[in-house]
């Protein structure tokens, strides 16, 4: 279910990530670090959301094997 999701999701992240390049490096007082700054963002949410489902698994297969 996750590889499925995170490959949409990537093809959504980078497509965001070229538009907010272009976007912020031609406007004044801004450059393209905005798009590095949303995918490591996108990264760090997709890792958060990677262990916690892992946690939550293991959690639920210890209460399934103790009951």
């Amino acid at each position: 279910f996750l590889k499925a999701e995170y490959k949409i999701l990537s093809i959504f992240v980078v497509c965001l990530a070229i538009l907010l390049y272009i976007k912020g490096s031609n406007e004044e007082g801004s450059h393209g670090m905005v798009a590095l700054s949303f995918v490591v963002g996108a990264v760090c949410s997709a890792l958060a959301g990677f262990i916690g489902m892992r946690v939550a698994t293991k959690a639920n297969v210890r209460t399934t094997n103790a009951a």
